[in-house]
């Protein structure tokens, strides 16, 4: 399983919540003033789980006065204190204080919509003056609350643990062992196991994040959602107590899935079912949510205090396989979030967008670590995550904004109709192929560290050769197939390879050039003399093979010569001496095969034909004479022959007569 995620808010948590207490929760005013001149000891007890009640929260609080302007002065008028500000969670219920007398203790809460502490004011049951000390006990439950940072019900609890004053101290409680699975986190405080211990302060502290989860205490809902491919089938899984909150998220999951499907530009591909399931932050290593996919299912798990747009993102998720660096999953889940958000029916994404705070690290996205624990993460380990996430979404918000979400689209379809995934590289490759620009000085900004900057410069140099290049072949009326190869390294990013062959190329193509102006010229030879050059010179040519080609061009050349030379004799007007020569000879067929043979391809051949044709017009009049002498000779033996027959004749009468 490769696991996509956004992180759980723990560190965002921690910073915000604390922001809240201050700003919130924690005494302004002439409350301020107060808060300043009481030195205020706090020890309290979060049973988690643990009490009957989902949780209580118990606070042992001891006041002293330290401020001279509230002593007695006898008649007139007369300064003290007479409450105290003690911060209380959400959603708090069933507040009751006392003091060590047992008497009862009025309380009234301030609520914030800003934070997730409220204030809670205690009257004292009677004035506080300076130097006296004043001790009081305020317990309240949280029963079924759900709030942005809150949750609690009977079989799920998720919340802070807060200290306050000059010393705090604070034990949580919390069930051990099955079927409870509990996660403490300490943040602003010394923990000592459950124990956490706060000092140096007079204002409110973070002490912990506290989870306990009941993963057996579960119900699951099976629904379909149509995509373009098919039915998506989702089984959800839900903490009992959770009804509503799931009912919600199956009417957002049916109406986000197939926005998410068109703002992505491609069809879902992934698995056909889909388990989604709430679960503690050890399950999903205290993030928000976690998304991985295996052959046959995805699985997803949310934490139950996530907001809608953890949901969609996570969705969102389902199409991440397309990417092979967490920037490029984790931007466009956030990117397809605040896209498709607005897009569903009103009012069925509750709550607002995310907002991050902005992040000041230096990290080049290509750097950010894969998935790992953010459970009791360092504070580098939480700023970096921070802002890997602060920073993918603002540099995909960058590429919408300048190139448009049609040609996102686009790039998503053309990496995922390809089948690869594509890390940081092969982004950047599609997404010039797709908008025709140089991205070098943005990637070298958001993306890559600055080490990358010659490699980026040597890319730049290969990808500006490469098109001068093309440019040349197609005015030569080459075809690009030797490019394939080059146009592939640069796309892996081989530069060396890349300009080894580019350095090759180059020097071929001159070679070429050349050679095509020589081919040109023999074309015009062999025209003019009648012949029909064959494509032979031309085809190796196209091949690169230049070796080949030269031999042919010397080769046809001479054949040229030749049959120009053989064509001018065997045409040349001639005497009846001559014609007597060439009787019985051929000159015009060996002009003929010479011709047959050039135009096949064999030069060697077309020369010798042509050669010979030469010869034998060359060797008419020697010819002739031969034959005359030939003739001659035996007119010579014949007339011998005649005579010799009419002497033996004349002797033979002779002696007849003498007998």
């Amino acid at each position: 399983m490769r696991p996509i995620c956004r992180p759980f808010a723990a560190a965002a948590l921690t910073l915000a919540t604390l922001a809240g207490l201050i700003l919130a929760a924690s005494p302004t005013g002439a409350r301020a003033q107060d808060a300043a001149l009481l030195e205020v000891t706090s020890t309290g007890t979060y049973e988690v789980q643990t009490a009957g009640v989902p949780a209580r929260v118990t606070w042992d609080v001891s006041v002293y006065n330290n401020d001279p302007s509230t002593t007695p002065t006898g008649p007139g008028t007369v300064f003290f204190y007479t409450g105290l500000s003690v911060p209380v969670v959400q959603g708090a219920s069933a507040l009751v204080a006392s003091d060590t007398g047992g008497s009862t203790l009025d309380v009234s809460v301030e609520d914030s919509a800003d934070s997730v502490i409220h204030r809670a004011d205690i009257e004292f049951g009677e004035p506080l003056f300076f130097g006296e000390t004043y001790a009081f006990r305020l317990t309240y439950d949280l029963v079924d609350v759900r709030a942005p940072g809150v949750l609690v019900n009977a079989n799920y609890a998720f919340l802070p643990v807060v200290g306050f004053g000059k010393l705090s101290t604070v034990t949580v409680n919390t069930p051990a062992g099955e079927p409870w699975v509990v996660s403490l986190e300490g943040d602003e405080c010394a923990g000592d196991g459950p124990t956490f211990t706060c000092e140096g302060s007079d204002s409110y502290y973070l002490a912990a994040l506290v989870e306990a989860s009941q993963p057996s205490a579960t119900t699951t809902a099976n629904f379909e959602v149509p995509l373009a491919d098919g039915n998506l089938t989702i089984a959800l899984s839900y903490f009992r107590g959770e009804e509503a909150v799931a009912q919600h998220h199956q009417e957002l999951m049916t109406a986000a899935l197939p926005v998410i499907e068109q703002v992505y530009g491609f069809d879902y591909s992934g698995p056909p079912a889909v388990d989604i399931s709430q679960g503690g932050r050890q399950s999903i290593f205290g993030y928000e949510g976690l998304t991985g996919c295996e052959d046959d299912r995805c699985e997803i798990v949310i934490s139950p205090i996530a907001d809608d747009y953890t949901v969609l993102h996570e969705l969102a998720h389902l199409w991440s396989d397309i990417y092979d660096e967490r920037w490029l999953s984790e931007g466009f889940a956030q990117l397809l979030a605040l896209e498709v958000a607005p897009q569903l029916p009103e009012g069925l994404v509750r709550g607002p967008a995310p907002q991050r705070s902005p992040s000041t690290i230096d990290l080049a996205l290509d750097d950010w670590e894969q998935l790992g624990s953010a459970i009791n993460a360092s504070d580098e380990e939480r700023d970096r995550i921070a802002a890997g996430y602060d920073y993918s979404l603002r540099f995909i918000e960058e590429l919408r904004f300048r190139f448009g979400m049609d040609t996102l689209r686009a790039v998503n379809r053309n990496i995922a109709g390809s089948g690869t995934p594509a890390d940081s590289r092969r982004f950047m490759n599609v997404l010039e192929g797709a908008t025709g620009e140089n991205l070098d000085d943005l990637f070298l900004v958001w993306v890559f560290p600055g080490s990358y900057r010659e490699i980026l410069a040597d890319r730049r140099d290969a990808k500006d050769r490469l098109d001068t290049l093309r440019g040349q072949l197609a005015d030569e009326g080459l075809p690009g197939d030797a490019l394939l190869s080059i146009e592939q390294s640069v796309a892996d990013w081989d530069i060396a390879a890349a300009r080894t062959a580019l350095d090759e190329l180059e020097d071929n193509l001159g070679t070429y050039i050349e050679l095509d102006g020589l081919l040109a010229t023999l074309a015009a030879d062999a025209e003019a003399a009648g012949l029909a050059l064959p494509s032979d010179i031309e085809d190796a040519l196209l091949r690169f093979d230049f070796v080949a080609a030269r031999n042919l061009l010397d080769s046809a050349g001479l054949a040229v010569i030749a049959y120009e030379r053989a064509d001018e004799k065997v045409g040349a007007s001639r005497g009846i001496w001559e014609k007597f020569g060439l009787l019985g000879r051929d000159p015009d067929g060996e002009l003929n095969a010479a011709k047959e043979a050039f135009e096949s391809g064999d030069f060697s051949f077309s020369r010798e034909r042509s050669d010979s044709a030469s010869d034998t017009v060359d060797d008419a009049s020697s010819v002739a004479l031969r034959r005359v002498l030939i003739v001659a000779g035996i007119f010579a033996i014949l007339a011998v022959a005649i005579g010799v027959a009419f002497a033996v004749g004349q002797l033979r009468g002779r002696a007849a007569a003498e007998l």
